[in-house]
């Protein structure tokens, strides 16, 4: 990828539990189970990078597969933001069907102790090296550790930030705003 490419490439930042993870309530799982098709799909136990701890991943493969088409298109490249670090690569990829994908930083990264938020730095150091990149940031947190003066701040015009509930995570409405600003100029 030429350096050209790599400035005007959009980065979409992906945190995992809360927007690929969902946690249905116990009050909509039942829901489901009356006989209305269920959005998710319950996944098989994958073990977590830093605690080793196996999680069942709740999941809409429907939302996962346009995730995957915008990403293999090259108009957006997904980057993991999440607790989850560079273990989202393992089992947790292959069970919802992404490919490999680079990593923003890591929760246990020095450089990011004693900070309010990792995240938001390792999302602010990652656009300082990709000056002039347009990015998307998908996290269940963002209204919980900024502001939204802050968050206006981090986002400028070149960003887009969608804060999911963590019952549903990333919906395919999310994606039609997403799609939306990918494609605009």
């Amino acid at each position: 990828m030429t350096a050209t490419e790599e400035k005007t490439k959009i980065f979409w930042f992906l945190d995992v539990d809360g927007v690929i993870n969902a946690f249905p309530t116990h009050k909509n799982r039942s829901k489901y189970k009356r006989g209305r098709a269920t959005p998710f799909y319950y996944g098989t136990g994958v073990y977590g990078s830093l605690d080793n701890f196996m999680y069942k991943i709740n999941y809409d493969p429907t939302v996962l597969e346009r995730m995957r088409a915008l990403h293999e298109s090259g108009k957006v490249e997904l980057v993991w933001l999440t607790t989850w670090g560079a273990g989202a690569n393992g089992g947790l990829r292959t069970l919802v069907g992404l490919p490999e994908l680079r990593v923003a930083g890591e929760m246990e990264d020095p450089k990011y102790r004693g900070l309010h938020w990792w995240k938001d730095q390792a999302l602010q150091d990652w656009m300082e090296e990709h000056p002039g990149a347009r990015f998307i940031w998908t996290d269940d947190h963002l209204s919980m550790y900024l502001t939204e003066e802050e968050l206006e701040q981090r986002l400028g015009t070149d960003g887009l930030a969608i804060c999911t509930p963590e019952t549903t995570g990333l919906t395919h409405e999310d994606l039609d705003r997403i799609e939306e600003f990918i494609n605009a100029e």
